[in-house]
């Protein structure tokens, strides 16, 4: 509920990817794009863009690099970029 109104959204990811092998990584650069629908609006009400390249090493550590750009049609237009960063660890 937003503001005591019920409302929902849905989302859809295209993304494509490929794994390249070299001596103790594993990088996988990807290519992906969302398009949001809002209830509240009635209406398909943001785009997320993002291009990033993710770093598999053998310890099970993998370090995500990404830029992404939102552009948000509804209440108000908007656009941010972000340049992100993400650290996991597998064991």
């Amino acid at each position: 509920k937003v503001n005591g109104v019920s409302c929902w959204r849905y989302r859809n990811r295209f993304r494509v990817e490929r794994q390249f092998d070299i001596p103790y990584v594993k990088l996988t650069p990807h290519l992906s794009a969302e398009v949001f629908y809002d209830s509240r609006y009635a209406t398909w009400n943001r785009m997320l863009y993002s291009i990033g390249v993710e770093w598999a090493l053998e310890w099970g550590l993998i370090l995500e690099t990404s830029y992404e750009r939102v552009e948000q049609f509804k209440p108000n237009s908007s656009r941010t970029d972000a340049f992100a960063v993400t650290l996991s660890l597998y064991y």
